[in-house]
Formats: C-alpha cells, sequence, structure tokens
C-alpha cells in the first residue's frame, strides 16, 4: 500500500503546461537522436510529451507540447525551448557541435 500511496502522490504532484510549438519548429526541440529533447528534461528534471503530428485543424500546423513537472522546471525549459525557436536556421547544429564536443574531450 505503501508505494502505491507514493506513486498517486508523485503524479498528484506533477503539474502540467502546455507550449505550442509550430511542426516546422519541433525538430529543434527533439535534437538529432533525440539528443536535446533528453537533455532538457534531465536539466530541468520535467517530463516532455511531443505529440506525433500536428494539432488537427491548426494552420500553419503546431504541436502542443506538454510540460511535466516542477513550475520551476517546466518554465525554465518552456523559456529555452522559446529561445531555440527563435535562433537562425544554423545556429543549432553549431550548440550541438559544441555540446558534442565537449563531453568526448576529457
Amino acid at each position: 500500500f505503501h508505494q502505491v500511496g507514493a506513486a498517486r502522490a508523485v503524479v498528484a504532484s506533477a503539474q502540467t503546461i502546455y507550449i505550442q510549438v509550430p511542426d516546422d519548429k519541433v525538430g529543434l526541440i527533439i535534437g538529432k537522436g533525440g539528443i536535446t529533447f533528453r537533455d532538457l528534461q534531465n536539466r530541468h528534471g520535467i517530463k516532455i510529451i511531443i505529440p506525433q503530428a500536428a494539432d488537427p485543424g491548426t494552420y500553419p500546423p503546431v504541436r502542443t507540447i506538454n510540460l511535466q513537472g516542477s513550475p520551476e522546471g517546466q518554465y525554465s525549459a518552456k523559456y529555452e525551448m522559446e529561445q531555440m525557436m527563435q535562433l537562425p536556421p544554423n545556429a543549432l547544429p553549431v550548440v550541438s557541435q559544441l555540446q558534442q564536443s565537449s563531453t568526448v574531450i576529457p
């Protein structure tokens, strides 16, 4: 019974906020092989749920992404995602390469 109660408490304490992302920008949030997506989740301590398709009836198409976790983690991840969407198209691969190369260097 204690484990079930603990699980319910975790689920009940989780908050959800939403961010609408243009369908053509979702790849920026996911990143190559999901690296950006996982990094956002790990650094902000949240769960990100991205639908596989655009929201029905939206034009231009958008996806409503769910951010679950602490309010601090949600809002910091949302802010970071909004900043990523404003970067010029060629800026993100350079950032990704820097992050990858810095993890390889001892």
